[in-house]
């Protein structure tokens, strides 16, 4: 298997904390390509940053730096068209995995993922009240309702972990673009992705969603009171499902990641020469998780300090790099 994992995000928050977790933690020895646009987006204005960081990975051992120009009206389609390009150059890869850069966080190995996704493509849903009907970005689209009603029941397929084959990642990314030729390239990425994965227009399957743990919830339960967000519960430097106590192998911080990586105390973090933290979108704790966070900092605190269970026991300069 010649494994390649594409990831969208900010070269400081790769090179210190998502690479190191994915080599250490996710046990992933293989190729990478990131793609780095250049800025962020502080309140509608985009923050150009130093390319320091980004001169400084594309020096990593196997891994490759593009810079894109965006073209397309939505960053995850041209994402996608970026890759598309970049695959036809490099046929050697036979197992291809996206994943988000920012927000996500490693706890344990992805080789069981990489194995299964040798031959089909394993998708992760969201969690089961983020309806299709009721997310803004699939729901109200014309072109959703008068088309693909039949998939409003369903919860979202996040994009943020995907892996597969070659072939079928082929075909895929050929369907997505089929599709915005039809309907444009305003839409997310996983408007179309949820498309072809439910329509089964590629072979496919769920797995489970210690892949790709999920923070936003947008539905409600019963009595009208929001169902999220959820957030993984902390102990001796390890994640686990606030449902059920089964071991999150990747955490995704989505709402969370992007209300930090979109703020004004994030601009002063990426310029800065402080690797970001493991846990860098829960130091905002007192509007990002105003309940029950203190509880999960006291038990990563505990955790830190003894050395027997400490994330990084293997690589002390990882260890240092990513203190909590």
């Amino acid at each position: 298997m010649k494994p390649l994992i594409i990831t969208t995000g900010t070269s400081k928050i790769i090179l210190s904390r998502w690479l190191p977790l994915l080599r250490e933690v996710g046990e992933y020895q293989g190729d990478v390509l990131v793609l780095d646009y250049g800025d962020i987006n502080y309140f509608g204005t985009p923050v150009k940053l130093s390319k320091r960081f980004m001169e400084e990975l594309s020096k990593q051992p196997n891994v490759t730096v593009l810079n894109p120009v965006r073209k397309l009206k939505n960053i995850f389609i041209d994402r996608l068209a970026v890759v598309q390009d970049y695959l036809k150059d490099h046929p050697e890869y036979d197992v291809i995995g996206f994943m988000d850069g920012n927000d996500t966080i490693f706890w344990g190995s992805i080789g069981p993922l990489l194995d299964q996704a040798e031959h089909i493509v394993c998708y992760i849903k969201e969690h089961p009240s983020n309806l299709l009907s009721i997310w803004g970005d699939f729901g109200p689209r014309p072109f959703c309702k008068k088309h693909f009603s039949d998939l409003m029941n369903y919860p979202i397929v996040n994009g943020g972990v995907l892996f597969g084959p070659r072939r079928e990642m082929d075909k895929l990314l050929t369907g997505i673009f089929q599709l915005v030729k039809l309907y444009g390239d305003e839409p997310s990425d996983q408007v179309f992705l949820d498309i072809m994965l439910y329509k089964k227009r590629v072979y496919c399957k769920e797995v489970g969603s210690e892949w790709n743990y999920t923070h936003a919830v947008i539905g409600f339960g019963p009595t009208g009171a929001p169902n999220g967000p959820r957030t993984p519960v902390f102990k001796n430097g390890k994640a686990y499902k606030v449902e059920d106590g089964t071991p999150v192998i990747i955490e995704h911080r989505t709402g969370t990641g992007y209300r930090l990586w979109g703020s004004q105390y994030a601009v002063r973090m990426l310029e800065s020469d402080k690797p970001v933290s493991i846990m860098a979108e829960y130091e905002g704790r007192n509007y990002l998780f105003p309940e029950g966070s203190k509880r999960q900092n006291e038990d990563l605190k505990e955790s830190a300090t003894r050395k027997d269970n400490f994330l990084f026991p293997f690589n002390p300069q990882i260890k240092d790099n990513l203190k909590f």
